[in-house]
Formats: structure tokens, sequence, C-alpha cells
């Protein structure tokens, strides 16, 4: 049995549970900004003052992703350009997911109560909250098939989807 750690992120395929440490995460989040990045402007980003330590820091994180399937690459010229194979999305519903079964036996309406509860909402949010409410009791999307959210409902900038920002 693996152990969730603060740092680390699970990641669920086929296979297993593939676990995301903070450091592999930073390197996601430059991709999902980018789409497609080559080593260089991945470091660049991340260790702006680093050298030759930083440039295999990199690397090795790059490398440990691909291995994980969170990651793919491909050759353009001498560079290999890297890009996600997981969505923002994937991972925040993941990672919620194992803290409702760690804390909770899997279910979500404590863990949602509890994030809910824990600040003050904003008008928007609230607005968010009504809409996926309302099409969780039209039966018109699962949470499971991960459509509820649709780009609706999330904190920060309301789009769960779009793999462009930080996890929340």
């Amino acid at each position: 049995m693996s152990v969730e750690t603060p740092s680390t992120s699970r990641f669920r395929t086929a296979a297993g549970t593939v676990q995301v440490t903070d450091a592999e995460l930073a390197v996601l989040r430059q991709l999902w900004r980018h789409g497609e990045a080559p080593i260089r402007h991945l470091v660049d980003q991340l260790y702006p003052d680093g050298g030759v330590s930083a440039h295999a820091t990199v690397q090795k994180l790059l490398q440990r992703l691909e291995t994980k399937g969170c990651v793919s690459r491909r050759r353009q010229g001498r560079a290999n350009l890297y890009r996600p194979e997981v969505t923002r999305s994937t991972l925040i519903q993941r990672r919620l997911q194992d803290v409702a079964d760690t804390f909770c036996d899997g279910a979500l309406s404590p863990l949602l109560s509890h994030l809910v509860g824990s600040r003050r909402l904003s008008v928007g949010e609230i607005d968010q909250l009504r809409q996926l409410v309302d099409r969780l009791e039209g039966g018109a999307e699962s949470i499971a098939g991960g459509d509820v959210a649709g780009g609706d409902v999330a904190g920060g900038d309301g789009d769960l989807d779009d793999d462009s920002g930080a996890l929340p």
C-alpha cells in the first residue's frame, strides 16, 4: 500500500497507481501552459539562473514522467519536444479521490463539505456550484465521466479542463 504525502499526486493507469512529485508537477505545469516544449525552454522557465545541474535535473524529471506515462516526446531536429499525456483535471480528480479514499472512506460529500465550508465563497463560485448541482440533479452528466466540470465549475479561473494554469 502506498502512502499519500503532501508532495505527491497519484495518477492511475491500467497498470496501477503512479505518483507525481511536486518537482514533476512543476514540469507538467509548464507543459500544460505551452503544450509542447524542448528541455531548454523548461529549464529556462523552472531554473532561470540554473546551469548544467538544472538541465540534468529537468532531464531526469522528464525521464521519470515519461516512464510514468505522464509525458511523451518526439524528435524535432536535434531536440526532443515534450508534451503532457495527462491533463491537469485528471490529476486534480485523482488527488481529490485519493484524499476522499484516505480520510472519508471514499465518500465525496464530507470532502466537498469541508472544501466549500473552509472559506467564504465568492458569488461566482456559488453560482458555479449551483450550476453543478443543477446538472447533477438533471442526470445529464456524471462525475465518473469527468464531464461534470465541463469548464464551468472549479476554483480560481473556473476551468478544470484548462490545462494552462497551476493546480489549485
